[in-house]
């Protein structure tokens, strides 16, 4: 679907009507943001964003909606904000729009229908025009209600403290900007200049987005009149929504337009690393971020401070060019602490080559150095079918496969090693980094404890699975029923024949469950590379989908698997999020 575009309507196009103003959020605290869109009719569209936080795939969902429709259809060009005013996580929203009337709404922190908000109460300004936006403006980390009235000002609704209610009609601060905008249509907060405090864009008739940045001690100055390459005559009554679209770290605008189209402004130099994760081993310290999708980004540069976060130090003389990093020489017995930053190619008008530009560095992230760290991520199995159990370390360099003696336990009751019901299954399966290791185990007569025990092979570098263990979940298994599997003993050595510190203190949770959970394609009970490949085998037709492999793999929600669903579980592989335990 073609959402972004200065002249609507394209082949494909959603057709939203005209004056359309979008508003950004997190609806369902999903960590990315949703796109909700209201146009002149008094109607809004909805729509989930079913990718990920650095890239957006929007799926209508405002037939679920139509329960709230009361809420804006009364309203000419309606006008929305979305923030988490209630600190659940989740954006709830305020509707405000020409009708003088701000509605205060509870999100439901889902799109299935009916959507039935907690809360529902009015707020009336003295004014026809009360535009909303939501910004901590007053420091107290909740968000204010800030209004954009029909003379150009902005007044604040302080936050009562109330998840509740949040916003008291009769306590408020006039004229926050200290002037008024004329031809003012959308307000909307950000932290532009990255100091940590929320700066106001405010977008008018001619096609102008304002920038007030926001002061020490509170107090806003007007900085510029055309910020992200706004100017007048670059839209018909502009309207602005701020957030990090693709999730590179920095603010960027949907903006909509009196004819109908809605369009993305992105600022292609400042990409931000996000998500930087540092994990200690024997002798180093491996870094991961999220990679940055941007087609200008041409590299990164690691810096490393070692027993501060005050004086940081540039690691590498070239870029590094994809988003990870082993620093082989950390600094001993102290935390190492690092930041990264993103360099883009940006060409200038008038420049014939392209200028080398380096962004903000990542938010900081440190690491010891002399131990490892095994952990297994929670599974889910089918009775009477197979379930994997990966063991994982998120820093691998430095493990022998000699004396290597790994123990895990499992409830034989509910788990039984597959190659005791068949012995041309193997049980323990070496992965891409322990491909090398000479290792046998004890599969064959274990009962509830399973060990892995390494005779050799060389040492290992990397991180990441080093082992899955196949089990057969017992058919008269209770759905619902879940049992536990931890490390009973692990003795790692180095090169040099040392015992090394492990952490071994992580337990995974293995829940019996008769459906198939979104990615899981193949249902092994992990999201990994074959279920992508299985889903993209689906998708061009070698086989047709069976009903469980179509309900773990359609992730845009059309009824089929598709290329889209694909690339969508190849997202969730490389792109989600660390796992809370402390692995990738």
């Amino acid at each position: 679907m073609n959402f972004f575009s200065a002249n609507p309507p394209a082949l494909g196009s959603v057709t939203f009507g005209t004056n359309v103003a979008p508003a950004l959020g997190d609806w369902d605290g999903d960590g990315d943001l949703d796109l909700f869109v209201a146009s002149a009719t008094g109607s809004v569209s909805v729509f989930q964003n079913i990718g990920s936080r650095y890239t957006m795939d929007l799926s209508e969902r405002t037939a679920n909606f139509a329960s709230l429709a009361p809420a804006w259809s009364g309203i000419a060009s309606p006008a929305l904000a979305l923030g988490d005013w209630s600190g659940d996580g989740k954006a709830d929203l305020v509707v405000g729009g020409n009708g003088g009337t701000l509605r205060v709404i509870f999100s439901t922190g889902s799109f299935g229908a009916p959507q039935s908000p907690a809360v529902n109460y009015v707020i009336t300004p003295d004014s026809m025009v009360a535009i909303p936006a939501l910004a901590n403006v007053t420091g107290d980390g909740r968000l204010d209600l800030l209004v954009l009235l029909g003379d150009g000002t902005v007044r604040v609704y302080p936050h009562t403290g109330s998840s509740t209610a949040p916003y008291n009609a009769a306590t408020f601060t006039e004229n926050l900007l200290g002037e008024a905008v004329p031809g003012a249509t959308r307000i909307s907060a950000a932290d532009i200049n990255y100091d940590g405090r929320p700066d106001i864009l405010v977008s008018d008739t001619a096609g102008r987005i304002w920038e007030f940045q926001q002061a020490i001690g509170g107090g806003f100055t007007l900085k510029s009149k055309v910020w992200a390459g706004s100017a007048a005559g670059f839209a018909n009554r502009l309207t602005v929504a701020a957030g990090d679209v693709d999730g590179d770290g920095d603010v960027d605008v949907i903006g909509g337009f009196a004819e109908g189209g809605l369009v993305n402004l992105r600022d292609p130099r400042l990409a931000v690393p996000a998500n930087l994760r540092a994990h200690g081993g024997v002798r180093s310290i491996q870094l991961t971020w999220d990679p940055d999708r941007q087609s200008r980004i041409v590299g990164y540069y690691v810096y490393r401070s070692a027993g501060t976060t005050n004086s940081f130090g540039r690691l590498t003389n070239t870029r590094v060019t994809v988003p990870r990093y082993e620093d082989l020489q950390p600094v001993a017995n102290v935390t190492n602490f690092y930041q990264v930053t993103a360099v883009s190619a940006v060409n200038y008008p008038g420049n014939s080559v392209p200028i080398y530009v380096e962004g903000r560095p990542s938010d900081i992230a440190g690491a010891r150095v002399g131990g490892v760290t095994l952990w297994m991520p929670d599974y889910f199995g089918k009775p009477g079918s197979n379930t994997v159990l990966q063991i994982n370390t998120p820093n691998a360099t430095g493990i022998s496969g000699t004396n290597l003696d790994i123990r895990v336990t499992y409830d034989p009751a509910i788990l039984t090693p597959v190659s005791q019901l068949d012995p041309l299954q193997a049980t323990v399966e070496k992965t891409g980094l322990t491909e090398g290791l000479l290792i046998t185990n004890n599969a064959a007569t274990a009962s509830g404890e399973l060990i892995i025990t390494g005779l050799g092979g060389g040492v290992l570098t990397g991180q990441g699975n080093l082992f899955d263990v196949n089990f057969r979940v017992a058919p008269g298994a209770v759905l619902g029923t879940q049992t536990t599997n931890t490390f009973a003993q692990v003795t790692l050595k180095d090169a040099f024949g040392n015992t090394m510190a492990v952490d071994a203190t992580d337990i995974a949770v293995m829940t019996v469950a008769n459906t198939c959970f979104p990615g899981d394609v193949n249902r092994d009970g992990v999201v990994s590379q074959p279920d992508f490949v299985l889903a993209m085998k689906l998708a061009v037709g070698q086989r047709p989908a069976t009903e469980c492999e179509i309900a773990a793999g359609d992730m845009n929600g059309n009824g089929e698997i598709d290329k889209d669903d694909a690339h969508l579980i190849l997202r969730m592989i490389h792109g989600k999020e660390p796992n809370p335990k402390g692995g990738d």
